[in-house]
């Protein structure tokens, strides 16, 4: 096989869509993302594990948008939405979540993420925050972020087996 043809043969279906900078939004994007993956075969456990990172992701997003001024001082604006883009190569998927909120805070994806401590039968009392990041990095395989021209990019990939 050829360079060119190994080049050719690196994506096997590519989806994108727009989602509004809503919580109300996480359904849409639970099931867009297990639409376009379903269509190449994924599904279970898996699936599972790479929509709980995406939806979290997302929650994140949103969260920090909706929690104040952004770059210049201003407030969020109410037309913002996150675009996502669900790459399927052949072993893996590759989502990359964009926004246009706020910076991520330098050094928060400098480091693996683990989950913190706590009971799974005491649900009542599960720890307030650090939750988020533990999950993402226990739910796909390499996690990446950066920002240019004032977008946010978190890339999210799960290997398959």
């Amino acid at each position: 096989m050829s360079g060119q043809d190994e080049q050719t043969d690196v994506h096997v279906s590519c989806a994108r869509a727009r989602f509004a900078m809503r919580f109300d939004s996480l359904g849409e994007i639970g099931h867009w993302l297990r639409d376009e993956c379903g269509r190449c075969g994924e599904s279970g456990a898996w699936l599972d594990s790479f929509e709980a990172a995406v939806i979290e992701a997302s929650s994140n997003a949103i969260r920090h948008v909706l929690s104040g001024p952004r770059d210049g001082g201003a407030l969020p604006q109410s037309g913002l939405t996150l675009a996502l883009t669900v790459r399927h190569a052949y072993g893996s998927a590759v989502l990359d979540l964009f926004d246009g909120g706020k910076p991520v805070p330098a050094g928060v994806f400098d480091r693996r993420h683990e989950l913190p401590a706590f009971d799974p039968d005491d649900i009542v009392n599960l720890p307030e925050s650090g939750m988020g990041l533990g999950i993402i990095y226990a739910s796909v395989d390499t996690v990446e972020s950066r920002r240019r021209l004032g977008i946010n990019r978190l890339r999210l990939v799960k290997h398959r087996g």
